[in-house]
């Protein structure tokens, strides 16, 4: 939590010594909020039976700019949900090094895949794909590096864990030192104007991880943890696979992603490869054996009335879509995703899923979208799961930006 403190003062200590006579400016307070509605079948005859249909203020979100200086400028972003207040990415940047070079500090996010670079506000499905949320590096606090051209994108971080920032302190109790992780995304974009884009590169990231430790009872609890939400879900909505992972050390996630797009057509692939190095240990009873996970997705989308998402080659990133009809913008999505979470001792399951989504943008603003999934789960571990799940899902969005 102290390296924490430091590295957020120091970042905008650095950002309000820049200022200097400059007059500083707020922008306008931009928000989302979404409202969903989820239901869910099972289609397997099992004990563990269906996650409860629910309503779900998903998010609401507000955020702003506050420009200290012509090249430095404040960002922050505040999360209201179930009856808690959360901190987003909330960091300053300083462009002042020299052209298409951008320094960040504060509590950031890591550079990790294209979806999850991707703002969630416009995502054609209403969630991420499993693989994205099971691996992708959580937000922290450190600095980052952002450099692009008319071809190449490259960001790199370094970030510790956001132990005591809007969070329970007894998080931090008895791990020690922070640990420290990195991510680096190179992207390359031989193609991009405005009706034709292609996209290719990867992510690599490594996280340290404290050792496990003993909670009130006694029990001893591991300090890494792989797991995904369902990729439509509610407020009651428990995830399907999970991999607890005893004595581990450090784990490094690589990245491969293509993407492109044509007109109205846009799509897009990445795989993922979690490799667990592990503790070395003299008692044999203690697992010691390096681990391998892995995931991918593909998914495309089309818009029906014609328009076309936009492309910004600064983040390499797809962005959402401006309706250019009286009846609104029309997009049809298809995705399918897997991920396996069994590896030599470790049965945390493996998950499959095909889903389609259909959106209305009655304007820029506002969103309505309908999700179906089938997810196919299936456990090695019968003694506490059956063998073969199959749950049905649907869900219902309306999104409100500002």
């Amino acid at each position: 939590m102290g390296h924490m403190k430091r590295w957020w003062w120091t970042s905008v200590w650095l950002g309000m010594s820049s200022v200097g006579a400059a007059e500083t400016t707020m922008g306008p307070i931009t928000g989302v909020i979404r409202f969903d509605q989820a239901m869910y079948k099972e289609r397997t005859s099992t004990p563990l039976g269906a996650p409860a249909n629910s309503a779900n203020l998903r998010t609401f979100d507000l955020g702003s700019k506050v420009q200290l200086s012509p090249v430095t400028t404040f960002h922050w972003e505040l999360n209201f949900a179930n009856g808690t207040v959360g901190l987003n990415p909330t960091f300053v940047s300083y462009e002042g090094i020299s052209k298409n070079h951008i320094l960040s500090g504060g509590y950031i996010p890591s550079p990790f895949c294209l979806e999850n670079e991707n703002s969630s506000k416009t995502l054609p499905f209403m969630e991420r794909a499993m693989p994205v949320n099971a691996f992708s590096p959580c937000l922290g606090a450190g600095a980052m590096y952002h450099y692009w051209n008319p071809w190449l994108v490259l960001k790199a971080s370094l970030t510790q864990p956001p132990y005591g920032m809007f969070n329970d302190s007894k998080l931090d109790k008895g791990r020690g030192d922070d640990r420290w992780g990195g991510t680096t995304r190179v992207i390359f974009v031989p193609v991009n104007n405005d009706q034709q884009i292609f996209h290719l590169g990867g992510s690599f990231s490594f996280q340290d991880i404290s050792p496990d430790q003993l909670d009130d009872t006694g029990t001893l609890k591991s300090s890494l943890k792989f797991t995904s939400n369902p990729e439509l879900r509610s407020r009651r909505t428990e995830n399907f696979v999970t991999a607890y992972v005893f004595n581990a050390e450090r784990y490094y996630v690589a990245n491969a992603e293509v993407a492109g797009k044509l007109g109205p057509i846009q799509a897009d692939a990445e795989y993922f490869q979690t490799r667990v190095k592990r503790r070395d240990q003299t008692d044999t009873k203690v697992p010691s054996d390096d681990l391998t996970f892995s995931g991918w997705y593909a998914q495309a989308n089309y818009f029906l009335t014609g328009e076309s998402r936009e492309y910004r080659l600064k983040d390499a990133k797809f962005g959402g879509v401006t309706p250019t009809h009286t009846c609104g913008a029309w997009q049809l999505a298809a995705r399918y995703s897997a991920l396996n979470l069994d590896n030599k001792d470790i049965q945390g399951g493996k998950e499959d899923n095909v889903s389609v989504a259909l959106s209305w943008y009655p304007s820029k603003q506002i969103r309505w979208i309908a999700n179906y999934l089938r997810a196919n789960i299936r456990h090695q571990d019968t003694t506490k799961f059956p063998d073969k799940r199959a749950v049905d899902m649907l869900g219902v969005r309306l999104q409100i930006l500002w």
